[in-house]
């Protein structure tokens, strides 16, 4: 989404979203702040990111998922919290609270986004591609024979926070292929200790 684009999304917010809200707490100076993270991309968080901060457990976040109900309970990022747009205004979460929020694609978690920014959460973030990037990055990533060293570092970075997630990160074939043969996916197996088995030790102590 191109900086024009986005301010004319602001606009659209700040008028029909007014009854929501109530009056913009920020000026035009905040609002000319907000495009420059936009545009900057200090609006978002990688998935690698994400999973690197939740794995690690040193730094409490809120995880927001803003799709409808049917897809959370049918997939949803370990700890997220299902939520509309409106219960997310009106809901406990603190302006000093570290919040991800997430949609399926980005579009719509980029909207609330800006509703937070507006009431002034200043530590707030978008997935970098929604949970669809979560899934392409974390939990499905493809590591392919022929990637150079800095790629097979990351790759491997991402097989490790595959697996702890439950994901199947998957490996192309390295045997020749025939024209017009499609490529063979080789899932890698998973260890049993995962990020489940942690969650449960902990809620015993």
């Amino acid at each position: 989404m191109t900086l024009n684009k986005i301010l004319v999304s602001i606009a659209i917010i700040l008028g029909a979203g007014a009854a929501i809200i109530g009056s913009p707490t920020r000026n035009n100076d905040d609002l000319s702040q907000i495009a420059k993270m936009i545009e900057t991309e200090r609006d978002h968080i990688t998935p690698i990111e994400l999973a690197v901060t939740m794995k690690e457990g040193k730094k409490k976040i809120r995880i927001i998922d803003l799709r409808d109900s049917v897809s959370f309970y049918s997939y949803h990022i370990p700890g997220a919290r299902l939520m509309t747009l409106d219960e997310l205004l009106n809901s406990e979460v603190k302006r000093n609270e570290t919040v991800v929020l997430y949609s399926q694609g980005g579009t719509h978690a980029s909207q609330a986004w800006v509703l937070l920014r507006m009431k002034k959460f200043d530590s707030v973030f978008t997935l970098l591609g929604g949970l669809t990037g979560w899934e392409q990055e974390i939990l499905f990533p493809v590591i392919r024979p022929d990637a150079s060293d800095d790629e097979r570092k990351l790759l491997e970075r991402k097989k490790e926070l595959s697996i702890y997630f439950e994901g199947t990160p998957q490996i192309i074939s390295k045997t020749p292929m025939k024209k017009n043969q499609p490529k063979k996916i080789v899932p890698l197996q998973q260890p049993q200790n995962n990020y489940k088995e942690e969650e449960r030790l902990r809620e015993g102590c």
